[in-house]
């Protein structure tokens, strides 16, 4: 794959259940396969990460019925309040205090010339999931499955019915 060019993107959301909105911003390297096709490969801080629309969650809440603006709309409306999400994950209900302070692990430094030339599969990044709104589809299909085989059952029974009166 040769890198054509990588682009800057910021997708504003607003969380359905706490009403956070907030920005993300992703870089997103265009690139050329060997036989012409484009592949997009999406990245958030530095690491590897589905587009933002193939679901994104809340990190206030943890909620995944988020909505997404249409880029630059935040821009466009000075009135909306944006907040930066943290990177940790979304606060606890339970009132458990948090660990104590000690010293933490030492994590080797990787070197950037380490990463692959060709994008490999990209990594789940950790909170982020499927929205229910993907599985939709499913339902729906299972739920006219459901509704075939029921009439199919139907159908069947009043052909036996006619088969064989009852006398």
């Amino acid at each position: 794959m040769h890198d054509a060019y990588s682009t800057r993107e910021t997708w504003p959301f607003e969380c359905v259940r706490c009403l956070m909105i907030w920005e993300e911003d992703y870089t997103v390297r265009h690139l050329t396969g060997l036989r012409g096709a484009e592949v997009e490969v999406w990245s958030l801080d530095g690491v590897r990460v589905q587009p933002p629309w193939s679901g994104v969650y809340c990190p206030a809440c943890g909620d995944t019925d988020v909505k997404i603006f249409p880029r630059g709309y935040l821009s466009r409306h000075p009135e909306l309040r944006v907040t930066r999400p943290s990177r940790a994950a979304p606060a606890a209900t339970s009132a458990v205090p948090p660990p104590a302070a000690g010293p933490e692990p030492a994590v080797p430094a990787s070197d950037p010339g380490d990463e692959p030339a060709v994008p490999g599969p990209v990594p789940r990044r950790s909170g982020r999931r499927l929205s229910p709104s993907s599985w939709r589809p499913r339902r729906l299909y299972a739920l006219i499955g459901a509704s075939a085989l029921l009439v199919a059952g139907i159908e069947v029974i009043g052909l036996l019915r006619a088969a064989h009166p009852v006398h």
